[in-house]
């Protein structure tokens, strides 16, 4: 930690020692950080589909069943459309299709209550 007593010469305190907290300490509350939250995780999943891609149409080329740019084309598209018709986006469509659900109320766990009986200076 970057935390230290220092004596500040030109400070309205006249030289006495003044604690200064750890400094530098938060960074990466400007723009392109709020960027990088934001883009970071589409870079991550597109990275992993186009390394799938790769792979498959390495896979065709090594093998002799098609040239670079057929294999790239046609695993790119089937990809593309995997990623459309995933289970997490169909299941995101058919949500937004529903009607939202009414909150239900809930029931008060506590059953039988005793009162509490209000003593003060006259009770017995």
């Amino acid at each position: 930690m970057n935390e230290e007593i220092v004596n500040v010469h030109s400070a309205p305190l006249g030289g006495l020692p003044v604690f200064r907290g750890a400094r530098g300490s938060q960074t990466g509350g400007g723009f392109f950080s709020g960027l990088a939250r934001f883009t970071l995780p589409i870079l991550k999943t597109v990275g992993k589909h186009a390394l799938n891609v790769a792979k498959k149409s390495a896979v065709d080329v090594i093998q002799g069943r098609r040239g670079i740019k057929d294999a790239l084309m046609s695993h790119g598209l089937s990809e593309v459309r995997d990623v459309i018709n995933s289970p997490a986006q169909q299941q995101q469509q058919q949500q937004q299709q529903q009607q939202p659900q009414k909150r239900r109320r809930r029931k008060k766990q506590g059953g039988y209550k005793q009162k509490r009986l209000k003593r003060d200076i006259f009770s017995k």
